[in-house]
């Protein structure tokens, strides 16, 4: 399917625009930095009893839950700035599509304030 033709148009990517703010959003709740009940417990966060740290097995199954918490947590936190990023530079693309669009429709008069004004002459040496 090289070279397939395919456009996008304006809602498009508003809607893509809108879901990347909704990821956002939860992601960073999801990270403790929002509100809602997925605030009370942050990924690195998570407790469990698995004994004691006597008990080596439990200790280690406590060490690995504490180091995914963080792993997850970064990839997270990727993906929301990911995801912002995106976001704005969609809508910086739109609003500069937008300008161009808007400079398509000058009239004669309007584009001729636009244009340099013109030189008589050669522009080498003087005039006779």
């Amino acid at each position: 399917m090289a070279n397939a033709d395919y456009s996008i148009d304006r809602s498009e990517i508003e809607t893509l625009i809108a879901w990347l703010n909704a990821m956002t959003t939860d992601i960073d709740a999801l990270n403790g930095g929002g509100t809602g009940t997925l605030t009370d417990m942050t990924l690195d966060g998570v407790t469990i009893h698995a004994g004691s740290d006597l008990f080596a097995p439990g200790k280690r199954v406590k060490e690995a839950l504490v180091k995914l918490g963080k792993d997850v947590l970064d990839r997270l936190d990727n993906m929301s700035s990911n995801g912002a990023d995106l976001a704005v530079k969609l809508q910086a693309a739109l609003d500069k599509a937008e300008r161009v669009e808007n400079l398509n429709q000058l009239s004669a008069s309007e584009f001729g304030a636009f244009k340099p004004p013109v030189t008589t002459g050669s522009g080498h040496g003087s005039e006779s």
